[in-house]
């Protein structure tokens, strides 16, 4: 496998939680669907799900439109994301929803694992070079993992000079 073809693996399917990367993501969703994020929690493990996944359960207001945007576009987005249930409360208002939306994130530990130096990397069968090629039409330029370029979403954080 080529180093770009790794970086796009990493990125779809992380070998750490880099939770804060699948916030940023969720969120840049949420504001393109037209959501307005309400609220986020973290759990360490979703009941019944594999070791390497952790859940994010975000509640969101907008039109109920906006949310099935939401829903669809996660389908597509650069992480692998599995929504548990969904909730929706409609509002006094009648127009705007509350959604709660449990979504496990997936990584997996094991494909930050080395292989043996002298070794021939595998050889991709057709099948697993069409979904290369399906990830790499998902996932923008610039997101690719340690491609050095800082994503649009990225905020800085902290001063540049702490004594100031």
């Amino acid at each position: 496998m080529s180093e770009e073809n790794l970086k796009l693996v990493f990125t779809v399917l992380p070998s750490d939680r880099n939770v804060p990367s699948a916030v940023t993501v969720l969120q840049s969703l949420i504001a393109q669907s037209g959501l307005t994020l309400k609220s986020t929690s973290y759990s360490a493990a979703a009941r019944g799900a594999s070791k390497d996944s952790f859940q994010l359960n975000v509640t969101v207001l907008g039109q109920i439109s906006g949310v099935r945007r939401f829903l669809i576009s996660l389908k597509d987005s650069g992480r692998v994301f599995q929504i548990e249930s969904i909730s929706v409360r409609f509002q006094k208002s009648g127009s705007q929803v509350e959604a709660e939306i449990p979504i496990t994130v997936f990584y997996s530990a094991s494909l930050g694992k080395a292989g043996a130096l002298d070794a021939e990397p595998p050889k991709l069968n057709a099948g697993e070079e069409k979904l290369l090629l399906d990830l790499s039409r998902l996932v923008a330029p610039g997101t690719l993992a340690g491609s050095g370029e800082a994503s649009s979403s990225s905020v800085p954080i902290g001063k540049s000079n702490p004594f100031e």
